[in-house]
């Protein structure tokens, strides 16, 4: 079954996370006036905790991409991406590209 974390950062002081496994879906809010930044990856570790779910059991991540704080869905969409890169899941969708290779063959500091 399909377990999908959701992100919710698109309000001013809120983070709205959801766990959806099938039918049951655990829903996780709290207020985030300063430190959102800080204080979603707590949040998120929470919300796995509560719904009984291992982190890296996920399959997707979503994450709201409209709201009336654009730094908040700046940490949103940051957070999202660099989970899902980390762990090779979709995010909205989309799987994360293969990393590219580095060179710094021609780097001025090489």
């Amino acid at each position: 079954m399909k377990t999908t974390l959701c992100i919710d950062t698109g309000t001013i002081g809120k983070i709205t996370l959801s766990l959806v496994t099938g039918d049951t879906k655990c829903i996780r809010e709290s207020s985030a006036t300063e430190g959102m930044s800080q204080k979603i990856l707590y949040e998120i570790e929470q919300i796995c905790i509560e719904a009984d779910k291992d982190i890296q059991l996920l399959d997707e991540i979503r994450y709201v991409q409209k709201g009336n704080t654009f730094t908040g869905l700046r940490i949103g969409a940051a957070v999202a991406h660099t989970i899902g890169w980390l762990m090779g899941i979709p995010v909205n969708g989309k799987k994360a590209q293969e990393s590219p290779e580095i060179s710094y063959e021609n780097d001025r500091w090489g």
